[in-house]
């Protein structure tokens, strides 16, 4: 994903689980996130939970990215804000997609 995303001019930051990654953004605000649903420390949908309640990173898309399949998972990303999502395995072209789309 990075090489996608720095190929396209773009910054990209990583954190290894969802308490690092809220921290990160709190501090500098990103334009788009790509989330995996599965994180140590903090998943990708406890972390969505308070994403979706602050008041600047709430405004910020989030990708989901995930190979889960129920859609009680998906329905509940939904409910907590996220923007999009992205099947595993994940293809250049749709990173490209994804990253065109809301950040053009």
């Amino acid at each position: 994903m990075r090489t996608v995303i720095v190929g396209l001019g773009h910054r990209v930051d990583e954190a290894e689980n969802g308490v690092v990654a809220l921290g990160a953004a709190m501090a500098n605000r990103p334009d788009l996130v790509f989330l995996d649903i599965h994180m140590p420390e903090m998943d990708g949908l406890s972390m969505l939970k308070k994403w979706s309640r602050h008041q600047v990173l709430g405004k910020v898309p989030v990708v989901l990215l995930t190979s889960e399949t129920d859609p009680d998972m998906l329905t509940a990303a939904a409910r907590f804000g996220v923007t999009d999502y992205l099947s595993k395995p994940v293809r250049p072209q749709k990173i490209r997609e994804k990253v065109d789309k809301f950040l053009s």
